[in-house]
């Protein structure tokens, strides 16, 4: 298959993916409506298998074209990871991703890249400022996926004056988390 017939199905999976985060989206409005309250939890959105499988197929493959992955699981985790960002309303905690490597030019900005055209609103972000951050997650149309490279420089050895940043990636884990200014 040719890189863009890699990109098209990409592009269907990610059109799928959003259709249902839809479905559950507007499946716990009408609970929530319904009840008075939002009872949350997973909800059936009735997906084929066999597609979501074929989707999953897509982008393992199309990652593994551009990213060398230091064991299958970690491909499996990344693949895994991207679709679940389509669907982040079905969650209340959401993990992170991190690619680490102790060694320089190792492709751990190209596996961000990649990612980010493949999750949904990607924002870029690397020594960005507190300001710019909280602009995109307050965003009303919709949260972002926020992909930080060099995130050492927040949370590693080297990070000194940036408390405001780690406070909101640290509180963007979770539904309903707050980081206030």
């Amino acid at each position: 298959m040719r890189e863009s017939e890699f990109e098209k199905s990409a592009a269907r999976g990610a059109e799928q993916a959003a259709k249902w985060a839809e479905e559950i989206r507007n499946e716990r409005a009408g609970r929530a409506t319904a009840n008075g309250k939002d009872q949350g939890g997973l909800t059936h959105a009735d997906p084929s298998a066999d597609e979501f499988g074929e989707v999953l197929d897509s982008v393992h493959s199309f990652l593994g074209r551009f990213v060398a992955y230091p064991s299958a699981g970690a491909h499996v985790a990344h693949t895994l990871w991207i679709a679940h960002t389509h669907v982040m309303d079905a969650w209340e905690s959401t993990p992170r991703l991190a690619f680490l490597s102790p060694e320089p030019a190792s492709g751990k900005s190209r596996a961000l890249e990649i990612s980010a055209t493949l999750v949904p609103r990607a924002v870029e972000a690397m020594n960005t400022t507190p300001a710019y951050l909280f602009r995109k997650v307050s965003d009303p149309s919709a949260a972002p996926t926020i992909l930080y490279d060099e995130i050492d420089t927040i949370f590693g050895p080297r990070a000194k004056d940036n408390e405001e940043t780690r406070g909101l990636l640290n509180a963007g884990h979770r539904r309903g988390a707050m980081a206030g200014r």
